[in-house]
């Protein structure tokens, strides 16, 4: 399957040459699944699993003052959790880390608005 090309043959190889410092990944497949992955923290490439996103939702909410209205239900989130990684053909995003970098900086100055 995809997810095992890019864990068992893309994912060790980058870390083999020694690339984690040069580059990050990202996978997106037409049908991509957070849960197939089976991952219940961050791993390299992926989708973030669904309920450290739910977390992150809720946190959002209640620090907005929303008190919960408006949150999506889990399927839905599920739903869009596995939309964010999905895309007409299987595709391999290899990313620069001065883009990372740059968008981690651009994060901290957000302040509260980062998830």
């Amino acid at each position: 399957s995809f997810v095992d090309v890019c864990d068992t043959i893309v994912e060790p190889t980058v870390v083999a040459t020694q690339a984690t410092n040069v580059i990050g990944r990202a996978w997106f497949h037409p049908m991509y699944d957070t849960d197939a992955v089976g991952h219940s923290k961050v791993i390299a490439g992926h989708a973030i699993p669904h309920k450290m996103v739910e977390g992150f939702m809720k946190s959002l909410h209640l620090s907005g003052g929303k008190d919960g209205v408006g949150l999506l239900e889990y399927d839905e989130l599920v739903e869009a959790n596995n939309r964010v990684r999905r895309t007409p053909h299987a595709t391999i995003n290899i990313l620069r880390r001065s883009q990372l970098s740059a968008a981690g900086e651009y994060e901290k100055g957000l302040g509260e608005k980062q998830p």
